[in-house]
């Protein structure tokens, strides 16, 4: 069995699927999966670990238009990759490439998946509507129909699929995160840390709310938000970038205690979840969200939106999951920040060990395991495939 896993990059400065899916192909390795990347070069890829493992990475350059990829084969399946030992696993929709790749297998007869990654939440499909609908009727749908299977990591991205009209089965299956490198935060010494630290680490993109969390704040009592400060980590890109974000702060919210400090890495990362007493990601749309596992697997209580799904915060009684509204973050800030340490240290403990029961990259990685067998004829259909 090896599984060709198709992306268009993993560049660091990505979101989710340049970190989760390097991620499940070293959780695969360890259960005796062979993967190999096929992906286009970018300027920083999350490739260390995948080389230290050996795991094969096949670079194409980046250069042709999408134009030309759409007319020639600037990116598709090497030709050796042929036979019923082989299964692609295409990690994105939208992409001329992805197609190109969904294309060769089913001239190949490879069976393939394809991983939406929530492009298809009724707020993704909206952003750059009528060119999402033509690439609908000219490729997208025929990849996503004749896909042996759709992989969804929640099942309200199982339902965003059906309401599409898409029947395949579908396998819910969410991110494993590698436990071991977010261990769990110190309390923190309020005798020399008075201000208390509310963390935003994502992209900075529109659909991730910032917005709605900087009109929520400003509506608060001030006896609420004076010993309080959020925290921005994240890079943006030529559209929204952190220079648009300081300016709409400047602009609007400048009396709000914001501190950009842009993208955080490594070990910058993980004492950004450390120093923070509360997490939030505000967005209006994520097929999972790595950043809210993260920082629940480092004890920090998490704030978000049901345009996310981690609904289990309010299930366990451990976050908040609320409306993508101003009201509805200004309702979990107004709660969550009046906690004493104490309290906030017990939802996050309540928090990390969700992580470790349900959502660490060795219980994903055997369920991926089932899934590909199952594929390939080697498994009968795993309990988490729905017809």
């Amino acid at each position: 069995m090896t599984i060709i896993q198709a992306i268009n990059d993993i560049d660091l400065s990505h979101g989710g699927p340049s970190r989760s899916m390097p991620t499940m192909c070293l959780g695969l390795k360890r259960e005796g999966v062979d993967c190999q990347v096929l992906t286009y070069r970018s300027s920083r890829p999350n490739e260390l670990k995948l080389i230290e493992a050996d795991i094969p990475i096949r670079y194409l350059e980046n250069g042709q238009s999408r134009v030309s990829r759409l007319l020639a084969k600037g990116f598709q399946l090497p030709n050796e990759i042929r036979g019923a030992d082989y299964l692609v696993h295409i990690q994105h929709i939208w992409s001329v490439s992805m197609h190109n790749i969904a294309r060769d297998c089913r001239k190949r007869g490879i069976p393939y998946i394809i991983s939406p990654r929530g492009s298809l939440t009724p707020w993704a499909l909206e952003l750059n509507r009528w060119k999402k609908k033509f690439g609908m009727w000219i490729y997208q749908a025929s990849d996503l129909k004749n896909a042996n299977c759709l992989h969804a990591t929640a099942i309200s991205e199982l339902e965003d699929i059906r309401r599409l009209g898409f029947h395949n089965p579908v396998a819910v299956i969410p991110n494993g995160i590698v436990t071991a490198n977010y261990p769990l935060k110190t309390l923190k010494d309020r005798k020399t840390e008075k201000k208390r630290t509310l963390l935003f680490l994502s992209r900075i993109h529109p659909k991730k709310g910032l917005p709605l969390l900087f009109e929520a704040w400003s509506q608060l009592p001030m006896e609420i938000t004076e010993n309080w400060q959020i925290v921005i980590a994240g890079e943006g890109n030529d559209v929204y970038s952190l220079d648009n974000l300081k300016e709409q702060i400047n602009t609007k919210y400048r009396e709000i205690p914001v501190k950009i400090v842009g993208p955080q890495y490594g070990s910058e990362k993980l004492r950004c979840y450390h120093d923070a007493d509360l997490f939030i990601l505000p967005s209006h749309s994520e097929n999972f969200g790595m950043v809210i596992a993260e920082a629940m697997c480092c004890g920090v209580p998490t704030i978000t939106t049901t345009g996310t799904p981690w609904e289990i915060l309010r299930q366990e009684k451990c976050g908040w999951w609320v409306e993508p509204s101003v009201n509805g973050i200004k309702e979990a800030l107004r709660q969550s920040m009046v906690l004493s340490d104490e309290e906030l240290q017990n939802k996050g403990k309540k928090s990390r060990q969700i992580i470790l029961d349900r959502f660490s990259v060795e219980t994903v990685s055997k369920m991926y395991h089932r899934l590909y067998s199952w594929l390939l004829g080697q498994e009968k259909m795993p309990d988490f495939v729905y017809e």
